[in-house]
């Protein structure tokens, strides 16, 4: 289990949420993964792990995230193991909108 519960960048205040409920296109810092060693590996691989930032794209199975704008594909078991705090709108470090000159 990674744990990076001292890093959220988006809303110190936000309690983290598993990734499945955040709003389709809402973003949020990857705050913990509560997977077995290979499961955890196989989401770092995708580019899923704490501290990081991914946004919702679609949920389903498997649900769309996207990664470093690139988008993966994880299921709903995988993805029951990843808690996020949610970005507010317009604070979301992949929003342009919110984006600082």
């Amino acid at each position: 289990m990674i744990d990076m519960s001292n890093t959220n960048h988006c809303a110190p205040s936000a309690q983290p949420v598993h990734v499945h409920q955040l709003a389709p296109r809402q973003c949020g810092i990857v705050v913990r993964v509560e997977a077995p060693d290979s499961d955890l590996e196989r989401l770092m691989a995708m580019g899923v792990c704490g501290g990081r930032t991914v946004e919702l794209v679609r949920v389903g199975d498997p649900l769309i995230l996207k990664v470093y704008g690139t988008r993966v594909g994880v299921s709903a078991r995988l993805a029951a193991n990843i808690l996020v705090t949610p970005c507010p709108p317009r604070d979301c470090p992949l929003d342009p909108a919110g984006a600082t000159p």
